[in-house]
Parts: C-alpha cells; structure tokens; sequence
C-alpha cells in the first residue's frame, strides 16, 4: 500500500471539487444508511491499531447504544457548535472569509460542518478531518468538506500522511489539504498518530450502564430475562404449547410490554417451574448512587465538569461547594480541547497569513457563577459606601468605594460618567487584544491602506444585526464598501496605516 501511495504522491493535485462521491453533483453511489443504532455491549470491538476505519465504526455505534453516554456526546457537541468566534484582519478578507465559512459543507453551514467534526473528535480514535477546497490550483482556500471518519486512514508517508477511502479504490491527500485533529494521539511511532477518543476511555462504564439498563428492564417484563428455567413435572411440549397460546392471546390483546400471566395447566400435582437468573444486580445495589458515579466517570472521560451534564446530589458526595469552584473558572480542563485544536486547523491550512480566527473560550456556567460573586461583591461595597455613621459618615467615600469596584473588576479603570469615553475606552482594549495577534501585525504591515476590522459571529444569536457597539460616522462609511454575515462588525483602524503613526506597536 504504501509503494503505491509513493507513486501517486507526484500526481497528486489541488482539488476545485471535492473527491468525496458524495459531494460530486452526477455522484452514481450515495451514502449507505445508517445501520442499526442498538450496539450489544458484549461485542467485541476490533483491534485497537492505527487502521483505525473498523473499529470507529463500532465505536460510533456503541456510542448511541447507552442513553446517558449518547446525551453526554450531544452535549458536548452542542457546546462546539454554538460557540461563538471572530476574524480580525483586513476588511476585505475578513468579509470573504466570514462568507466562506458560514457557507462551508456544500452549503449545509458552519454549525452543521462543526458539529460533524466535534462529533468525530468524542466517538471516533481518527478524530475529524476536513477537505479543503480550492478557487484553483495553488490559490486560496474557498470551502471545506468534513471527510467520513470510517473512511479514512493515516498512513505514516510525511507528503500524504491521510488516505481517503470512497466506495472503491483510495485517495491519498497532502498535508495542506485537509485539516485534522484527534483526542489523545498515541506517541508509538506504529500507530501513526491515532487517537484515544472520549467514547473508548468510557467503554467499561458504558458496559457497566447497559447491564444495569437490561436488567431493569427485563425487571419490569419489557425484556425476556435471561437465565435457566428447571421444569418439574412438565414436559418441553406442554411449556411451549403454553408460551404460544399466551403469545397469541398477547398479540389479539395488542399487548407489547406486559403479556399478563402465563397460564399453564398440567396433571401431574408436583409440577413446577424454577427460574435461576443469570442477570442480578449485586445486594444494596442503588442505582442513583451508581448514576452518579457513571455521570462522574463520562465527565472525567470527556474533560468537562460533571455539573454541565448531569447534577450530583450534595449530600451524595458532599461536593456542593468544589463543583461551584469548578463552575467558577472560566473554561473546564478538556472543555476547550476540540476547541483550539479545530482553531489552529483552520488558522494553519484554511485562512490567510494576515486574518486571525479565535473561538470564544468563555464558559456560560462559569460566567455565571462569576457574576453571582461580582453581584456579591458590588452590594457590599455598596452598603459600605450608603452606609450611616452619626459620628463619621459612610465607611467608604465615592472615591474609595470606585477604587475598590475597580480593583475587583466590577469597573473599568478607564470609565467615565459619558458614552464617548466609555466607547474610546472599549475600543483601546480591543486594540490592545488585537495587536497581541501576529496575523494582525502583518495585516497592518502588508496591507496599511485596508481598514482592520474584527467580525463576531456567535451561533445562538444570529439575529442580522450587524452593529451592536456605538461606532463613529466614519467607521460606518468605511464598512458600507463591504458586506458581512450577520454578527458583530467594529473597525479598528481605518486603515493599518493609522496603527503605525500612533506608533501602537
């Protein structure tokens, strides 16, 4: 395999269509239904390799055989996907390419090119990879087309390190082609950088919650339990003469679940029935204590905080108070993990040198709690400054009251009583932010005449605005040459040139 990669790696060239069939307009073969969702737990999943196409297979379905583990999955790419991101560069690549990734996935859009990717990151060891097409040979990227985890392959060779398997035959791609990343890639050269997704690390957990889930319902009669039934006194014949007559009488009933009682009548006096269960939950079993565990298990495994899927009892584990230090940081240990991988994809291989792409790493949960405390911490501060003294007055004068909101957060130390100062204020602090961008620097250096303009594009708000901040007369007129999605657009500078003789940087 590898010798005829090497032949084709000198053929290989840029793509203006995708190589995916399936994106091909007079495409002949199309996608194979998707095979039955319910995965037995007992299944032996294929060798763990760097040929990781069989096993991802298993391992999507088996993802979508536990409900809570299937939730936890949605969750999480749902966090992805709604998340919001901006591009800061010049005016007129930041419009192109706004448009360009609002439009990606043969137009299906960016949240639903996102949640493929993110999806591929948590169930599958390959991880997400995505095509990248081009306006022609050698020019700039134009779209993207998320790639079949199941289809493809790394494969070691440094100018093709992925194959891209279609119906029939292969497609190797080079490394600009294509953007990917993986959770946990392995270090062992033989295994050619596969990954060790959030779906393997909780496969005994998930396991462990499908016995539970069978037993239940074999329990309640949903599901014929599993065991051995001794018979006394009663021969095979006269059993299934039984078992037919109450399935019959089941059926005219039009019952599904509970069938009633089996009615079976035999001569023999010392006839009976044993049933010895092979599915029994071990003694002083409790199953929310267990769910517990599980759903602290799944969160391990995912990176995130257990209070984003699931909420813990506090007198369960006594953890009330860790999990709201947890919530208080603004981003969670692995939360971000697929975030900045997929950032630093497109920000290598899909936009130019002088645009920079940041996902928004702010945690809503966690922003919450923060206000809690800022809330906190403002009425007190308050009641120290209204507070009444006969003898000498509040405790806090106007002056030190502001210096303590400041100190804390609370106010910006440039603030003003005007919504001018507050505007030149807010606008210094992107600045700021901005010009820490190496892609901005050479924006304003490469291009001085383009206005510097940042787009903000948040997922759950997409109302068609596209100014929210009060912006000068002069910052509107040079925006109405461009045109933007919908979102948030603020000019920086007018034009990178104006960054220089402020002597900014």
């Amino acid at each position: 395999m590898s010798d005829n990669l090497l032949e084709v790696e000198q053929k290989i060239e840029r793509a203006t269509r995708s190589k995916q069939p399936r994106f091909k307009k007079n495409a002949d073969e199309t996608m194979r239904a998707i095979l039955d969702m319910i995965y037995r737990a007992d299944t032996v999943l294929p060798k763990y390799s760097s040929d990781t196409r069989k096993r991802d297979r298993e391992l999507l379905r088996f993802s979508r055989s536990e409900p809570l583990l299937s939730g936890v999955v949605s969750s999480a790419v749902s966090r992805d996907k709604n998340r919001g991101w901006l591009l800061t560069g010049p005016a007129r690549q930041v419009s192109s390419f706004s448009k360009k990734l609002h439009s990606v996935h043969d137009g299906e859009g960016w949240r639903q090119f996102v949640s493929l990717n993110a999806n591929s990151w948590y169930t599958t060891d390959f991880g997400y990879a995505s095509e990248i097409g081009f306006r022609y040979r050698d020019g700039p990227a134009e779209t993207m087309w998320n790639l079949d985890p199941t289809r493809c392959r790394l494969s070691g060779i440094p100018k093709a390190p992925l194959t891209y398997y279609p119906n029939s035959g292969q497609v190797p791609l080079v490394r600009d082609e294509y953007i990917h990343g993986n959770s946990m890639p392995s270090p062992e050269e033989q295994m050619k950088r596969a990954g060790f997704c959030a779906v393997e690390r909780c496969l005994d957990f998930t396991r462990l919650m499908i016995g539970v889930n069978r037993h239940q319902l074999e329990k309640l009669g949903v599901s014929p339990p599993k065991g051995i039934l001794l018979g006394k006194g009663i021969n095979k014949d006269e059993y299934d003469q039984a078992i037919a007559q109450a399935n019959e009488d089941a059926s005219n009933r039009e019952q599904l679940y509970y069938r009633g009682v089996l009615l079976l009548f035999t001569r023999n006096v010392d006839a009976a029935l044993d049933f010895i269960g092979l599915s029994e939950l071990p003694d002083n079993f409790e199953l929310a204590q267990f769910v517990d565990v599980l759903m602290q298990g799944y969160a391990l495994a995912f990176g995130y905080p257990v209070g984003e899927f699931w909420s813990i009892q506090s007198g369960s584990f006594g953890r009330t108070g860790e999990m709201k230090e947890q919530q208080q940081q603004a981003t969670a240990k692995g939360e971000l993990d697929f975030a900045l991988s997929f950032q630093e994809q497109l920000q290598t291989f899909f936009l130019p040198a002088t645009v920079n792409f940041q996902f928004d790493q702010r945690n809503d949960r966690g922003d919450l709690v923060r206000a809690e405390a800022d809330w906190q911490a403002w009425k007190i501060i308050k009641e120290a400054y209204t507070s009444e003294n006969s003898a000498e007055g509040p405790l806090l004068t106007k002056e030190e009251a502001r210096e303590l909101m400041v100190g804390q957060g609370l106010l910006p130390a440039e603030m003003t009583n005007t919504d001018e100062d507050l505007a030149i204020s807010d606008l210094k602090e992107v600045r700021e932010k901005a010009l820490s961008q190496p892609e901005v620097i050479d924006a304003i250096n490469n291009m001085p005449d383009e206005p510097i303009v940042i787009y903000k594009c948040n997922p759950k708000e997409h109302d068609g605005s596209l100014f929210k901040r009060k912006i000068p007369d002069r910052a509107l007129h040079v925006l109405r040459k461009y045109s933007f999605p919908p979102g948030d657009v603020q000019v920086l500078w007018d034009k990178g040139s104006e960054a220089v003789k402020q002597r900014i940087f």
